[in-house]
């Protein structure tokens, strides 16, 4: 939380979370850099705490930009952390690159989640695109060793599945789906049971849709012709999209960089799903879309539009998160072809 006196100036808060961004940010640094060893039993709990505190510092980011941050510092800090989030996942993966990776179905996750690995090792080695999901690649890589994420990914074309969670604070990762694909994410009706964090990459032509509340980020890496459905989050940040239309209810003012034709629909309601308090009690920032890409201050970004009403999108994504609530056990034909139908229609 970020505390400051309620006389001070925007300008003068602006620069008091400077030093404080630049002096937790030096000591995220300093820890990651000396590090234990990799192959210390101390190795992963320290990296989790470093990882916590980038966490808790992005959120304090967050809430500084709905207060009182300048756009361009928010972009800035933001561009630290992700670098910091980068060395974290690196710094993962290193320590396993000597253990032999298996793909194989995780355990399940508290007593109701149900997990999906990918089909073939060799199905994941050609699906992975070099350049642009290469960061996706190694958190994705990362989360196998992680006992509290859930890995979805690699499903075959046509595919759809649900995955329910039962355990509090999993991190979800859904990643390389093709063809008409879907993947739903719910979670027990107990309120307290809410995600902490989304990786969403290497979509094309499917649709995501997390009927839960993400008490913290969603980072989206690679997303083409589809629909990615987000009942509630603090903050949503999109590379790389490109025809796709994007339904969110957020804290924060979600970021696009390396986008077009992003379509955003906020929730004309506030979904019912379980622990979305957390993230009702805050005005809804959907439409405060912010283009790193276009830094002009006087004319809106090409990149992204909001769903006009009479489109009824709003329609059609509340109709997929009330059924994916209603049956938790498959999404319907019917709801996966009104997802996939927007795109299309929004072009």
């Amino acid at each position: 939380m970020n505390v400051h006196s309620p006389n001070m100036s925007a300008v003068e808060l602006s620069k008091q979370f400077a030093d404080l961004y630049a002096a937790k940010h030096a000591d995220l640094t300093s820890r990651l850099t000396a590090a234990p060893a990799s192959t210390s039993s101390e190795f992963t709990p320290f990296l989790d705490a470093v990882h916590r505190d980038a966490v808790a510092l992005e959120k304090q980011v967050n809430e500084a930009a709905g207060l009182y941050l300048p756009s361009y510092d928010q972009a800035k800090y933001m561009t630290g952390l992700r670098t910091m989030f980068a060395r974290i996942e690196a710094a993962r993966s290193s320590a396993r690159a000597t253990k032999k990776f298996a793909f194989k179905s995780r355990a399940k996750l508290g007593t109701t989640a149900s997990v999906v690995a990918s089909a073939a090792a060799s199905a994941a080695a050609t699906a992975t695109p070099a350049a642009s999901s290469a960061s996706a690649a190694a958190a994705t890589a990362a989360a196998d060793a992680d006992p509290s994420t859930v890995v979805v990914r690699d499903l075959p074309a046509g595919t759809s599945r649900v995955v329910s969670i039962a355990t509090p604070s999993a991190d979800v990762h859904v990643r390389g789906l093709t063809s008409r694909s879907a993947v739903a994410v719910v979670t027990s009706n107990d309120s307290d049971v809410t995600l902490r964090a989304a990786h969403i990459s290497s979509i094309t032509n499917s649709a995501v849709i997390i009927a839960a509340t993400i008490d913290g980020s969603v980072l989206v890496d690679g997303l083409r012709d589809s629909v990615l459905v987000l009942a509630g989050c603090r903050q949503l940040r999109v590379h790389h999209a490109h025809n796709v239309v994007i339904a969110v209810r957020a804290v924060a003012d979600p970021i696009i960089e390396d986008c077009d034709g992003v379509v955003v629909v906020p929730f004309a309601e506030t979904p019912k799903v379980p622990g979305i308090q957390v993230i009702a009690a805050h005005p809804d920032r959907a439409a405060c879309v912010k283009d790193f890409h276009w830094l002009v201050a006087d004319a809106p970004s090409p990149h992204w539009r909001l769903a006009r009403e009479d489109e009824g999108m709003q329609a059609v994504v509340m109709r997929a998160v009330d059924a994916v609530l209603a049956n938790r056990e498959s999404v319907s034909d019917e709801v996966v072809a009104a997802l996939l139908a927007l795109p299309a229609q929004s072009s």
